[in-house]
Formats: structure tokens, C-alpha cells, sequence
């Protein structure tokens, strides 16, 4: 199943509209200017951006989210809202699991979420939707990167990940201890705590290795070989190589080569950022056309191509 499992808005009946209590008490969290400000927006408007809700039977609905929206709308006496309807996934039969899923889906940030439940939510999307780190990583707005670092979280052993839930133990310096078995893992932490909490995750990688080598305590690592490997790679030898000395005119051009770069970086940043945002954005328009097989018929064949092109790459 894909994560396209919501259908296109209609309008839904206030009445038939049923509101959870948390999300109903999550409305006192806005405050009163913002409230004053969408229901002018609305006002002049209407409602924008649609609702998204999950089907009970087939007249009635629960409200995922848009409970301020909602409330606006029965302020200004308007009988219908837009919504969008989530179908919900086969293999959840727990209401509330899945709301607290979809509810992540929409603000990945939720400060209320610990990173454990986080890393639990991932998996399960990733599960259900039979989904890569990178389409999650699309789907929620980050970088396939961050959700390789949330999924870590359930690789490590249960005693730090109570230590990342209290904050002692950062995620990225729990990268560590990815490639460790159980064992090794339970030995690292309960001999050097102060060490796994303060160092950051480069230093605290290397100083594992140099203090526990794989070629002496091969039961610490899942791979020992692939860790060896590894730090031949990042040790290469270096005898007969002397570093060439550096003028202070030359330093000062590398230092202004170096500030010139990192403009360019950032710069390049900023373009990756906006074609990931032309991409999402065009991703839903692009399904729908395919969908549409009389529209999908009447653009030209060059257009089919490069739809099918774009498709190949970010859809399927």
C-alpha cells in the first residue's frame, strides 16, 4: 500500500463531524489574535485548506486535525466544511495508534513525542506503507538522513534509549554504537556513562574503537571485520609526508577561497530546498493527471515523457 490513501476534498456536514477530546483541548494552545486572524481569513475566504478526518460509518467522521478551522466555521454559522479523507491502513485496529500516527505524519515536530515513540512511528510507516527512508523522508519533510537517525534509536539497547528519552543521550552520538552487538553495547555504556553522555559522536566513535579494538574484542561488534575495514580507510598511512609550509599571502587567499565556498554551499543549499519544494508540490498534480486517463490522452507525447520520467524517479 502507498501513502497515497487520502481521496480528493468534499464536503462534510459540521453535525456529522466528531471531535476527540485531546483535540478538542488542544484549541486552547492558539491564541486569540491567531483565532481573530483566521476567522477573518475565513470570513473573506473560506476555508482553505481542507480538513482531514477518518471515516467512521458512511454519514460520520473523526477529525484527525483542523479543530480550530473547525470551530471558526460553526462561529460563522457555516454548515459545510472541505475535508479530506484519510481511508486509514488494514493492518491498525487501534483508533487511537492511528491517530497518533496520522497526527505525527502531519507535525513530525510534536514536542509531546518522545524519540523513541518517534522511531516507533517511522517504522510502522514505513511498514505499512511499504515506504524507502527517503520516501518517508519526502513524505514528512526531512532529510533521509534524519530518519536513518530516528530508526537508530531502536538499534541500540533499552537503557539508552530511556538516556535519549531523558535527553542525556543525543541521537547522533548514538551512531556510535550502531554497528556494536548487544553485548558490547551493554559494556561500553555501563563503564563509561559519563563518557557515552559528553563526548560527541565522532570522538566518542573513534574512542570506543581505539579502547575496545576489533581485532581483540571482535564479541563488540555486529561486523569486526567491516569495522576493521573501516578504520584502515580512515587511517591511512602517513609516514614520509610532510605538511608544505604556507605563506601568509597564500593563507589569506585560501581563507578567502574557503569563505567564497561556503557562500556557494549555501547558495546550492537554498536551490536543493526549493526543487524539493517544486517537486512535492508537483508530485499530487502529476498523480492526478495519470489518474485522469481522458486528460492523461489529450497532452502531448513529448509532455507523457517527461511525466512518466518524473513519475519513475519520484513516485513509484
Amino acid at each position: 500500500m502507498t501513502a497515497t490513501h487520502v481521496v480528493k476534498a468534499l464536503m462534510v456536514s459540521v453535525d456529522d463531524l466528531i471531535v476527540p477530546k485531546e483535540i478538542e483541548q488542544a484549541k486552547s494552545k492558539s491564541s486569540k489574535v491567531n483565532d481573530e486572524i483566521l476567522q477573518n481569513s475565513i470570513r473573506l475566504t473560506g476555508i482553505q485548506q481542507p480538513l482531514i478526518v477518518i471515516t467512521l460509518d458512511s454519514s460520520r467522521y473523526y477529525l484527525i486535525d483542523g479543530i480550530r478551522r473547525l470551530n471558526v466555521a460553526k462561529s460563522l454559522e457555516i454548515d459545510e466544511v472541505p475535508c479530506v479523507v484519510d481511508h486509514g491502513v488494514d493492518d491498525v485496529k487501534d483508533r487511537v495508534e492511528y491517530q497518533n500516527r496520522i497526527r505525527f505524519i502531519l507535525d513530525e515536530h510534536r514536542q509531546d513525542l518522545l524519540p523513541t515513540q518517534r522511531a516507533k512511528l517511522i517504522r510502522q510507516l514505513q511498514k505499512t506503507f511499504d515506504m524507502t527512508s527517503r520516501q518517508v523522508g519526502l513524505y514528512l519533510g526531512v532529510t533521509s538522513g534524519t530518519i536513518a537517525n530516528w530508526r537508530l534509536i531502536e538499534k541500540v539497547i533499552p537503557e539508552m534509549q530511556e538516556s535519549i528519552d531523558r535527553g542525556e543521550l543525543k541521537i547522533h552520538t548514538a551512531r556510535a554504537f550502531a554497528s556494536m552487538t548487544e553485548k558490547g553495547q551493554k559494556e561500553v555504556w555501563e563503564k563509561h556513562f559519563d563518557a557515552a553522555t559528553t563526548m560527541s559522536g565522532g570522538r566518542l566513535h573513534k574512542w570506543i574503537r581505539e579502547t575496545y579494538p576489533p581485532g581483540t574484542r571482535a564479541d563488540m561488534y555486529v561486523a569486526p571485520e567491516k569495522v576493521i575495514q573501516q578504520l584502515n580507510r580512515d587511517n591511512p598511512d602517513r609516514k614520509g609526508k610532510k605538511r608544505a609550509k604556507v605563506s601568509s599571502n597564500k593563507k589569506a587567499s585560501l581563507e578567502k577561497d574557503l569563505e567564497s565556498k561556503k557562500l556557494e554551499i549555501e547558495d546550492k543549499k537554498a536551490q536543493i530546498k526549493s526543487l524539493e519544494e517544486d517537486v512535492n508540490a508537483a508530485i499530487p498534480i502529476i498523480e492526478a493527471l495519470r489518474d485522469d486517463k481522458e486528460l492523461w490522452e489529450s497532452l502531448p507525447k513529448a509532455v507523457h515523457a517527461d511525466f512518466e520520467e518524473f513519475a519513475d524517479r519520484y513516485i513509484a
